[in-house]
């Protein structure tokens, strides 16, 4: 009677202590050490932190039952306290959880295996099996569990500290002590802190981490500019109109965070196996219980080796992506893997994506008398400061003919907004830049190069136009530099069967393209994140399975809306963390060998699943057949355990089965 006493005291003592710990994650957080406080834990994170108090009760419930059998002493019973308060919890959540499937699910199977066991006098078997359920519950919700830290990743990409006139000098402040109408001196280089408008100066933006723009974007006095986006050139000022939380970067973070992905909805595929197996194993234990009484329901029910499948498909999955990693394929979201093997549809964006974000001279037309060098030397010196892609193309092109730009006697350059510039080269008056600059300066320009540029932009090209001493001299003609694998990479995807799509943000010439270049027959142009989602939505709607692959913020908000997201290394901090894979090597040709890992996953997972059910069907009979109780049934789940392990570790032997070496080097 005393020993029952203070099993109930200390049950009573151990609820409320359980009680105390699992409420800690209902309160806000500390504010010195979040800077998100005062929000309370997510269900998930409240679950997890739930089930790691538990198995602190199980743990010592097991070793307190394991001593009692070594040592043959009532402190055995000390193991009981331990085990009824989490097994109290564990019988709520497993209610819960039929009631949320309409079905009977293997967490309700295994709540009636645990009773079962200990009514039979099994104790140490029962917190065991509490244990591993525990365990196996803790690490599904672990890959569950999604970063909610997108929008200070994405503002870690800006300065810390800025330029602001006060008081009509110039002084620097933190960035969190910009405020709107703050005048913020701009210059070439810097990523742009806020959201605004450009008050004074001219700026050429690079903007196609936000929009999916390829070409620079002038600026002038009175346009809005856009936080996060980089200054290639120019000097100005801006007057801040958004900062922080508010701008148009940090908005579209914040709606990628909040946004209730799909495939957070999606149930990984052995909690799925394991809960097929709920029925049958009811009946197995109804039949236990009418041939041996509550031994025999209890060797029913646990002839059920499913703890195989939940510890060995996450190890199977784990060994995976590490050796994924090896070959350049990081997978940041376990479920990716099996959701690889069932792609019909891969959606690629075009810049920095197809694209490496950068331009190369395609054609040099120089002009009657002129050549090629001299036309290249001039537009060289003209860009000698520049680093835009078109100034970076036209500067490489130069080195390649044997050229050196910075030995070339330079003046200061004159920008005319939205036009190009004005600059002193070896003496001679050089003008760069469009159609238009050249016909402002009084520079005819004939109806045979107003063609050229216009075949020229029906290829998705930018053409440039060079102008020395009033007299036209030239035409050059830019692509933008293809990813040297994107073809073999596009190719090897549709041998597979796969649909492929284009969606980028560029303008209609360069999409179509590009796209024609690569063999895909469908692209969309000037798509705005939103008709990005709205578009992958709909294919998923028609019955696709979709991969995106892309690297912009701009492609965020897609890739949070898709089984299976892509992106490569050098993407935007918001599409790097939205990406259930990476690319390491920063490789297109990585695609079709992480759908090779998709599928080897989903082999494995098929293998254990097979490596479970036969032990258990064996399991069974030996219950009805042979009278086995629940210790021997512990048998068979350790045979079974051993079986599904060894399918789980030759999942770290995995490699591609094509070299992901590049085709070609890039083209200088």
């Amino acid at each position: 009677m005393s020993l029952i006493l203070v099993i109930g005291a200390l049950t009573a003592v151990g609820r409320g202590l359980y009680s105390d710990l699992t409420a800690v994650v209902e309160q806000p957080r500390d504010p010195a050490s979040d800077p998100q406080a005062g929000e309370a834990a997510t269900p998930l994170e409240a679950e997890i932190r739930e089930l790691d108090v538990g198995l602190g009760f199980t743990g010592s419930g097991l070793a307190a039952a394991a001593a009692g059998v070594i040592v043959k002493a009532p402190i055995g019973m000390l193991a009981l306290p331990c085990l009824l308060v989490p097994l109290e919890r564990f019988a709520g959540h497993a209610w819960a959880d039929a009631r949320a499937k309409r079905k009977l699910s293997f967490a309700v199977l295994e709540f009636c295996g645990l009773v079962t066991a200990l009514a039979a006098g099994h104790m140490v078997l029962c917190v065991l099996g509490l244990t591993i359920y525990q365990a196996g519950r803790r690490g599904l919700l672990a890959t569950r569990r999604r970063t909610r830290d997108d929008l200070g990743e994405a503002l870690d990409d800006w300065a810390e500290r800025v330029w602001v006139i006060r008081d009509g000098v110039e002084v620097e402040i933190e960035l969190a002590q910009l405020e709107v109408a703050d005048h913020i001196v701009i210059s070439a280089g810097q990523t742009l802190p806020c959201d605004g408008v450009l008050v004074s100066g001219s700026l050429a933006v690079d903007e196609h981490m936000l929009t999916g723009e390829s070409m620079l974007v002038e600026k002038a006095p009175g346009d809005s500019v856009l936080g996060m986006t980089l200054v290639l050139s120019g000097r100005g000022v801006m007057e801040a109109q958004r900062t922080g939380a508010e701008t148009m970067a940090a908005r579209l973070a914040d709606l990628i965070v909040r946004t209730e992905s799909h495939e957070q909805r999606v149930e990984i595929r052995s909690e799925q196996l394991a809960d097929s197996t709920a029925l049958p194993t009811t009946g197995a234990g109804i039949v236990g219980l009418v041939v041996g009484g509550i031994n025999g329901a209890a060797a029913g029910i646990w002839a059920n080796c499913v703890d195989s499948l939940w510890l060995s498909a996450p190890i199977s999955a784990v060994g995976l992506m590490r050796a994924g990693a090896r070959h350049g394929i990081m997978i940041r979201d376990g479920r990716s893997l099996d959701l690889l093997a069932d792609i019909d549809t891969v959606v690629f964006d075009k810049t920095g994506t197809l694209t490496l974000g950068t331009m190369t001279v395609a054609w040099l037309y120089p002009a009657e008398g002129r050549d090629r060098a001299e036309l290249l030397r001039f537009a060289a010196g003209a860009e000698r400061r520049q680093n835009h892609p078109i100034a970076l193309a036209i500067l490489a092109a130069a080195r390649a003919e044997g050229l050196c730009p910075s030995t070339l006697e330079v003046g200061v350059p004159t920008y005319e907004t939205g036009l190009g510039l004005r600059i002193e080269v070896e003496g001679a008056q050089v003008l760069l830049g469009s159609r238009k600059l050249l016909e402002r300066a009084g520079i005819s320009i004939s109806p045979e190069i107003v063609e050229r540029q216009a075949a020229a932009g029906a290829l998705g090209h930018t053409t440039v136009c060079l102008a020395i001493d009033g007299e036209y001299a030239g035409l050059i003609e830019l692509e933008p530099q293809l990813r040297p694998e994107a073809e073999a990479a596009v190719s090897a995807l549709q041998a597979r069967g796969l649909d492929t799509l284009i969606l980028s943000g560029d303008d209609e010439a360069p999409t179509r393209a590009l796209a024609s270049a690569l063999g895909i027959d469908r692209w969309h142009a000037q798509m705005l994140p939103e008709d990005k989602r709205d578009l992958i939505l709909a294919l998923r709607s028609e019955g696709r399975r979709v991969c995106f692959v892309g690297d912009g913020i701009n492609d965020a908000l897609a890739m949070r809306h898709c089984e299976v997201s892509i992106s490569l290394t050098g993407a935007s901090a918001i599409a790097l963390d939205s990406a259930q894979i990476v690319l390491s090597d920063g490789r297109l040709s990585g695609i079709t060998a992480a759908l090779e890992l998709g599928e080897r996953s989903q082999t494995a997972t098929r293998r254990i699943y097979r490596a479970t059910v036969i032990p258990s069907f064996a399991g069974v009979g030996g219950v009805l057949v042979a009278g086995l109780g629940p210790v021997a049934m512990f048998g068979v789940y350790l045979v079974s355990q051993s079986i599904t392990m060894g399918v789980a570790l030759r999942s770290m032997r995995w490699a591609p089965s094509t070299a992901l070496d590049d085709p070609t080097p890039p083209r200088s």
